[in-house]
C-alpha cells in the first residue's frame, strides 16, 4: 500500500512538474514571438525598444515585395542581435541571438509573411522548425494572422490570433497545439 501511495505521489509530482513546464515554456514562446515581431504589439520580456529595425522598409515590403537585410546589435535597449534577409511570400532563414532573458540565449527559424485578401488584408506569419536555444530547447511552429488597416496610425493593432503547436521541450516530445492570440 506504502509502495502504491508512493507510485502515485511521484505520478502526480510528474503530472505537476510537466503542466508547469509546459505553461513556462507557452510563455516563453509567446514573449519571443512578440519581440521578434514588435510591431504587432508592446512586449515584455526581451527588450527590442533600442533595435534599430528598419520600419519603413516593413511597411514597403506588403506592397513591394522587395526583399531587404535587416541587422540587429546587441545594445543597452536591444536583446536580439543577427542579420537576416526578409522576403515575402517564401520562406526565409532567422537565426538571433538573445541576451537577459532568463535561461535562453538564441531563436533559429524559417518564416513567411503573406498577404491574404479575404473580406480585409490579412498578414499571415508562419513560422517552422523555429527553436529557442537555452539551457533547455523549445521547438515549436506557429501559425498568426494579423488584420491589415492601412488607414489606420497603427495597421496592425487588430489581430485574429493563430495557434503555435509546441513540439518539444528539451529532448521530451510534446506535440501539443494551443491557441495564441498576441494582443
Amino acid at each position: 500500500m506504502k509502495l502504491l501511495t508512493f507510485l502515485l505521489l511521484i505520478c502526480c509530482s510528474q503530472a505537476v512538474l510537466c503542466q508547469t513546464e509546459l505553461k513556462n515554456s507557452k510563455e516563453v514562446i509567446i514573449k519571443t514571438v512578440k519581440a521578434l515581431l514588435p510591431q504587432l504589439n508592446n512586449h515584455k520580456g526581451i527588450n527590442t525598444d533600442g533595435c534599430l529595425f528598419q520600419k519603413d522598409k516593413w511597411a514597403q515590403l506588403a506592397l513591394t515585395k522587395a526583399p531587404f537585410v535587416e541587422k540587429l546589435t546587441f545594445s543597452k535597449t536591444c536583446d536580439l542581435e543577427g542579420k537576416f534577409q526578409v522576403k515575402m511570400d517564401s520562406f526565409f532563414p532567422l537565426k538571433l541571438k538573445i541576451k537577459n532573458f532568463k535561461n535562453f540565449t538564441g531563436i533559429k527559424s524559417n518564416i513567411k509573411l503573406s498577404i491574404i485578401l479575404i473580406d480585409k488584408p490579412i498578414l499571415r506569419i508562419e513560422m517552422v522548425r523555429t527553436v529557442i536555444s537555452g539551457k533547455k530547447e523549445l521547438e515549436f511552429s506557429l501559425e498568426y494572422e494579423v488584420y491589415i488597416d492601412l488607414l489606420s496610425e497603427h495597421p496592425m493593432q487588430k489581430h485574429k490570433g493563430g495557434k503555435f503547436h509546441l513540439k518539444r521541450i528539451g529532448k521530451k516530445i510534446i506535440n501539443k497545439s494551443f491557441p495564441v492570440l498576441l494582443n
